[in-house]
């Protein structure tokens, strides 16, 4: 049964890694573009 559940739990974990990753990459990029924009108004 151990090896039904470490099958059943490796999808499930590599989709919870991805969306983590995922998310991570959104803020970053959303944090770059923030502050683009910011420097952008103090500079102009």
């Amino acid at each position: 049964m151990r090896v039904d559940e470490t099958r059943a739990a490796g999808p499930f974990w590599r989709r919870l890694l991805w969306l983590v990753a995922l998310w991570l990459a959104g803020v970053g990029t959303v944090g770059v573009v923030a502050l683009l924009i910011r420097t952008w108004l103090l500079g102009g």
